[in-house]
């Protein structure tokens, strides 16, 4: 499951037995609900269904069975990510902090104290940023995810230094085509880092805890690779 081959040896496993049941559905004439699944993804053992009411009986699947993972509220996890529907339709991505999840102290990053090179915490940061912009179809859930990992940095020794230098280098690589936001999203960082510098243990706010924006806080609409981002 750990291995980059993982989901190459998953599609050889079961790519014949997902053959053999769309083609089962287009030859007793229900190509109507073959196409439903054009719409499901799947990532080794993970499958993210849209638009189909029941998934493909265990028969169909090696003998597999489906746990449903959709959560009561509508939101479902798959690979890293939370998808949210919102009261008006609309689907919101998020970053999973899939460590808040756990009884125990999860050790994610390197220790600065380390011996590593002394820029290793900044360029660990950058990587982290920017995944969260590529995932992140808010301002508030990318914040949030940044202000996770910018805590948990800390806890490993980051510098303010450190932070800061990795998020400059993010933001003027990053939010090119957001300038007006640079300026709004650099001071509230700096205020982050200050608070976090009081209360190192202190509980981020989750933009789930108010599911639509306050005013002002969608601004424009930024297509960035495949995600639409709302900034």
């Amino acid at each position: 499951m750990g291995t980059n081959c993982s989901p190459e040896l998953s599609n050889l496993c079961l790519y014949c037995d997902e053959a053999r049941f769309i083609d089962r559905l287009v030859r007793e004439g229900k190509t109507e609900e073959a196409k439903k699944y054009r719409d499901s993804f799947r990532l080794i053992d993970d499958i993210l269904h849209r638009g189909v009411e029941d998934p493909p009986d265990k028969d169909s699947y090696g003998g597999l069975e489906f746990k449903e993972t959709t959560k009561s509220d509508g939101s479902v996890d798959f690979i890293g990510v939370s998808f949210d529907c919102l009261a008006d339709g609309c689907l919101s991505l998020s970053v999973i902090n899939k460590a808040a999840s756990y009884p125990y102290p999860i050790i994610k990053f390197p220790s600065a104290r380390s011996n590593a090179p002394a820029r290793q915490m900044s360029s660990v940061f950058q990587g982290q940023l920017a995944r969260f912009k590529f995932v992140c179809s808010t301002l508030s859930a990318f914040r949030e995810a940044a202000a996770h990992c910018t805590q948990q940095l800390m806890k490993r020794g980051a510098t303010r230094s450190d932070l800061l230098h990795g998020w400059h280098t993010h933001v003027t690589r990053k939010w090119v085509q957001q300038k007006h936001l640079l300026s709004r999203l650099n001071g509230w960082f700096r205020r982050l880092l200050v608070w976090l510098s009081h209360n190192p243990n202190g509980k981020i706010w989750s933009h789930r805890d108010h599911r639509l924006s306050p005013p002002g806080e969608v601004l424009s609409i930024i297509w960035e690779g495949s995600v639409c981002l709302s900034v």
